[in-house]
């Protein structure tokens, strides 16, 4: 099974001139045929989250100044896929969970 090399940026926020700043760094890899449930028991698991106690959303950025794109199923992470499937450069569209309080 192939995977997809994915940075993670947490713990930041979205600012004015939608930059995601002052965000913490790790790195997974992702399946090719990796789902929706399987991505947040991912970041759950690296961020030592319990996954039925925590709410999170998914967004990644696709150019700067561009809204954030959601990722709230599996479709959404499949088009993800694609994307990255594309992109040589590993640093290119990083996911940024941010857990819901």
């Amino acid at each position: 099974m192939d995977n997809i090399p994915v940075i993670v940026q947490h713990s930041g926020y979205w600012d004015e001139s939608l930059r995601y700043v002052n965000f913490q760094v790790f790195g997974i890899l992702i399946p090719k045929d990796c789902n929706y449930t399987n991505l947040v028991l991912m970041i759950c698991n690296e961020r030592k989250l319990q996954p039925d106690s925590t709410s999170m959303q998914i967004e990644y950025q696709v150019k700067d100044g561009y809204p954030p794109f959601k990722v709230v199923d599996d479709q959404h992470i499949n088009f993800y896929i694609e994307l990255k499937k594309k992109e040589v450069d590993f640093t290119i569209y990083p996911i940024n969970p941010t857990k819901n309080d």
